[in-house]
């Protein structure tokens, strides 16, 4: 759910009675996956947990979101595979 915030939509989580239990604060958000939800922050992505603490910072160019405690993201022009930790996975050599 959105609010405008400096002329720009913002976007924030509710509960099932419509109330913000994440304030909205993010250019991109979406649903949790493996515990962690993507957004994005000053046209970075990053990921937050259930509570909305940034739990990997927003340094991500693109970002896919966690499946089997992974996920694909873009930094410096190439892209990687991350762990849940952050920690660097392997190249993708497909790209």
């Amino acid at each position: 759910m959105g609010r405008e915030k400096q002329g720009c939509i913002h976007i924030g989580y509710i509960d099932r009675e419509g109330k913000f239990v994440i304030e909205p604060q993010f250019e991109d958000a979406n649903s949790f996956f493996s515990g962690l939800a993507l957004v994005k922050v000053n046209d970075k992505y990053g990921y937050i947990d259930s509570t909305g603490k940034m739990v990997i910072e927003p340094i991500f160019e693109h970002a896919k979101n966690f499946s089997c405690d992974l996920t694909r993201v873009k930094i410096n022009g190439r892209y990687n595979f991350i762990n849940k930790k952050e920690k660097l996975m392997f190249f993708d050599q497909s790209y």
